[in-house]
């Protein structure tokens, strides 16, 4: 008995072998991970040249654990696994009513400080006189979840909004904390949701005293893809988790703008780039994501003036809210273009400046290409 009970695990486990090589022989490749937002290694190139340099056996190594079948899945049962052996995190991410967030606490007040060098000499060198550099900081999402559950550290916001306050004397500063709740941040994402920035676009445009009609006015649009976003923490920590519905607000001046994009390749010349809904990141719908200079023209703004905003990813989805205010808006991510080039491919004179940073850009200030 003991012999038939040895040999059928040993049928069994070769099965299951056979069935995995099988698989992953038939299946076709997997070209990208939504959940890990990243492109995975397709099969690579089989020639006497790539083999005899190491080239073919370096990649396959990267091929065979991102095309291996059931990736998802096995990732998956191994952060329930964790969750479940009492291993409250996943990844550094940790869960909170329905929210994913990450660990992320230890202020670098070193780095804060370079961050507001920085920003002070993109003003000095570039701001025109007579026009105003506003500085407005976004909250990270966990700070709003320790009003809850202190169970997780934080970064301290305060002292990053008094240091930049401190070391940033000439520009105007607008403080968002009290505009926004956990709620107005995606549950599977850091990113706050473009629907539910009314407080936040009602407190900038007040301070920088331009008209806006409000976000009731605006159209709320989505398609069946984007019911089904899950964002960057899903890939992060593999755990389960119910998708969400992205939302894109549109009006006359987000559908009439002309948009420009430079250094980057994008199919639409819309403030929303519905091509990138199937890409790796689904938020880059905004603004098409990660681009080093946008130029936003609207001939029907209710004002003429002009406004260059200094952001981060947080400012692709803010963006197309103050297009009805702004005849120009140009933004510029200073984490993928150097400053230096700058004043080549933009004419930033008789415009106001909006620096609108993250705190995990200040407290990692190195990323702005400001030398």
């Amino acid at each position: 008995m003991k012999k038939l009970t040895n040999l059928i695990t040993i049928t069994l486990f070769c099965a299951i072998l056979a069935s995995f090589g099988m698989s992953a022989v038939l299946l076709p490749d997997t070209e990208i991970s939504k959940s890990e937002r990243r492109y995975l290694t397709q099969f690579p190139e089989l020639t006497w040249e790539t083999v005899t340099n190491g080239a073919f056996m370096q990649n396959i190594e990267k091929y065979l654990p991102d095309q291996f079948p059931m990736r998802e899945g096995f990732r998956s049962m191994k952060a329930v696994f964790e969750k479940l052996t009492l291993r409250l995190d996943s990844s550094d991410i940790y869960e909170y009513d329905g929210h994913l967030a990450a660990l992320d606490f230890e202020l670098k007040e070193t780095l804060v400080k370079k961050a507001a060098d920085k920003l002070n000499k993109v003003k000095d060198t570039l701001l025109t006189e007579g026009h105003t550099a506003y500085f407005a900081m976004i909250p990270p999402k966990n700070h709003y979840i320790a009003e809850h559950d202190r169970s997780h550290p934080v970064m301290d916001y305060e002292k990053i909004q008094s240091m930049m306050e401190e070391s940033c004397p000439d520009f105007t500063h607008i403080n968002l904390l009290d505009t926004l709740t956990l709620d107005d941040y995606y549950k599977t994402d850091s990113h706050w949701r473009q629907e539910r920035l009314d407080k936040v676009v009602d407190r900038l445009t007040s301070a920088m005293g331009v008209p806006h009609s409000g976000l009731a006015s605006y159209t709320h649009n989505y398609s069946d893809v984007m019911e089904q976003f899950e964002g960057v923490y899903v890939g992060q920590s593999a755990l389960p988790v119910e998708p969400e519905t992205m939302y894109y607000l549109t009006n006359d001046a987000t559908q009439n703008a002309d948009v420009t994009y430079v250094g980057t390749e994008i199919a639409e010349n819309a403030v929303y780039t519905e091509s990138k809904l199937t890409g790796v990141d689904m938020y880059d719908v905004f603004l098409g994501g990660a681009v080093p200079l946008v130029e936003i023209i609207n001939e029907n703004a209710s004002t003429d003036q002009k406004l260059v905003i200094f952001r981060d990813s947080f400012g692709s989805s803010l963006a197309p809210l103050l297009i009805e205010s702004y005849r120009h808006i140009a933004l510029v991510d200073l984490r993928y273009l150097d400053f230096s080039f700058l004043p080549q491919l933009l004419d930033t004179s008789d415009a106001d400046f909006l620096f609108l940073y993250s705190t995990g850009i200040l407290n990692d200030s190195e990323m702005l290409k400001v030398r």
